[in-house]
């Protein structure tokens, strides 16, 4: 709370767009130590990678999660 994801969301309620129905769902950091590692393995363990944004994005749009596998 008070991070980005705050500022953006206030932004939005004092612009009236959750009126008409927006879906905002804010992403964050864990509060808690993220051992340092690659990248990619801090993101995955803060549940943000790609995948898990496009499930956040599925979940609030209503649509049921598909499993993609990179060729």
């Amino acid at each position: 709370v008070g991070g980005f994801g705050s500022h953006v969301a206030q932004l939005l309620a004092e612009n009236g767009l959750f009126d008409d129905g927006l879906k905002f769902r804010s992403m964050v950091l864990p509060d808690t130590f993220i051992d340092h590692a690659s990248p990619a393995d801090m993101y995955k363990t803060a549940g943000l990678t790609g995948t898990d944004i496009a499930a956040k994005v599925l979940d609030a749009l209503g649509i049921a999660r598909i499993d993609v596998k990179r060729a």
